[in-house]
């Protein structure tokens, strides 16, 4: 009978062992899918300051056929770089689930097809600087909001070679791609955007630009709400 109950203590030992090596594992494989992930924005990021950069010399003025052609040239960059981010959206699981990633990825489609649209007119109009500003600073956004500090990495190892700890309604499951810190960074970069926007206006740098922080802060409201209310389902386990 003891050594019965020796032998069962001994087998849940070795699964407790083994599911903390499983969650180690799968801890692991999710930063290296993060990290890709952010140097797939990081790539998309150079590219679009690229097209931002070229494209600023065509805005407003009268283009010769050589400027119609850069600009023409410049907007199916644009339009490649929309494509490739909407592949990434659709490629990546997880990642449309993500409240602040996926409307990250709605506004960068919107500004990204206006400006290529844009950069092909025979005069390319003002607002196509600004929605060229837009793209990159939502994909400056994505990278910073997935760039994880040594130290915050470092935690992360020791609490899962702990067994985890703490409480939390994921606790024992999958945790997301997308873990909510990363979302929170992403919603405190694009309310720091609409803050900009809205100062802009006040300057009367663009007629233009209140209406957009007013649509910006308007989205982030209801966003904000919508990603509280996941985490404390996460939080309270799901729910019932």
């Amino acid at each position: 009978m003891a050594a019965q109950r020796a032998a069962l203590l001994k087998l849940q030992e070795a699964k407790g062992e083994a599911e903390r090596q499983q969650e180690q594992a799968e801890g692991r494989e999710q930063r290296r899918q993060r990290e890709e992930l952010r140097r797939a924005y990081q790539g998309h990021l150079l590219e679009q300051r690229q097209v931002r950069t070229e494209g600023a010399g065509l805005i407003g003025v009268e283009l010769d056929r050589r400027g119609r052609a850069r600009g023409r040239a410049l907007a199916d960059r644009q339009e490649a770089l929309a494509g490739a981010l909407a592949k990434l959206l659709e490629q990546t699981a997880g990642l449309r689930e993500a409240t602040m990633f996926a409307l990250a990825h709605e506004r960068l489609d919107a500004a990204m097809r206006l400006a290529g649209g844009e950069l092909a007119l025979e005069r390319v109009p003002v607002s196509a600087g600004r929605h060229l500003a837009t793209a990159e600073g939502v994909l400056r956004q994505l990278v910073d909001a997935l760039e994880e500090p040594q130290q915050e990495n470092a935690f992360r190892e020791n609490e899962q070679g702990q067994g985890g700890g703490g409480g939390g309604g994921q606790q024992g499951g999958k945790q997301p791609l997308l873990p909510p810190i990363a979302e929170l960074r992403l919603l405190k970069g694009m309310q720091q955007e609409a803050l900009e926007l809205t100062r802009q206006a006040e300057g009367g740098v663009d007629g233009a630009t209140g209406a957009e922080a007013a649509k910006l802060q308007e989205m982030l409201a209801g966003k904000a709400d919508e990603l509280l209310k996941a985490m404390e389902k996460n939080e309270g386990g799901g729910g019932q």
